[in-house]
């Protein structure tokens, strides 16, 4: 499998602009950037790579939740929630749906500190079949919160899949992450920084090997 830097189109390179993302990291497979936004505590985080492969294939990695422990940085348990799935792999069916709303459930290893769990509003949306954007939203309080787990305070993230316009066998994949672990105060800013940029970087680099 071949994969290629980046060639930004015009319209990501104004969108880069519009948001202050700063160069993070670059080389012949995977672009990353960061910017803080307004009222956030740390950086947000976005790693963008040209693949070859097929929207059927990037499907078939993302339905497979129960999965994601072996591909997602840091990620020690996933499942769904809704819809009700066999063996945590969300039904091919679902993707036949232009708009469609899924839970997932997740712990992410934390070390030194005790692990995080999230329950993430994951609202996908899709323009066509080579063009599907998920859109990821923490929410608190979609399950109790368990006694040997922190909570994330506070999550979001995007996924976004689209065909290459300047060469159909690939595909563009974008992965933003802004990332709240609730972490005591004595901890740097630059420490959850650091972890939010391996998870986007890391997740990606991952991706791209199962792909």
């Amino acid at each position: 499998m071949k994969i290629y830097i980046i060639l930004f189109t015009l319209l990501s390179y104004s969108l880069l602009n519009a948001q202050n993302w700063n160069s993070e990291f670059s080389d012949n497979n995977l672009e990353v950037f960061s910017t803080v936004e307004r009222g956030n505590t740390y950086k947000t985080y976005k790693g963008i790579m040209r693949v070859e492969t097929s929207a059927e294939e990037i499907l078939t990695v993302m339905r497979n939740v129960g999965d994601y422990t072996k591909w997602t940085y840091g990620n020690i348990e996933s499942k769904v929630l809704v819809p009700e799935t066999k063996n945590n792999i969300i039904p091919k069916s679902v993707f036949d749906n232009k708009n469609y709303t899924f839970y997932i459930y997740s712990v992410n290893e934390g070390s030194p500190l005790d692990d995080r769990d999230a329950i993430a509003r994951v609202e996908m949306t899709k323009f066509s079949e080579d063009h599907v954007v998920l859109d990821i939203y923490g929410e608190l309080d979609y399950l109790p919160e368990q006694n040997n787990l922190v909570r994330l305070k506070g999550l979001k993230a995007k996924w976004v899949f689209e065909r290459d316009p300047n060469n159909s066998n690939y595909a563009i994949i974008t992965h933003s992450m802004y990332n709240d672990p609730d972490v005591p105060m004595w901890v740097p800013k630059a420490s959850v920084n650091s972890n939010t940029y391996d998870v986007v970087k890391k997740t990606l680099e991952n991706f791209r090997k199962l792909l």
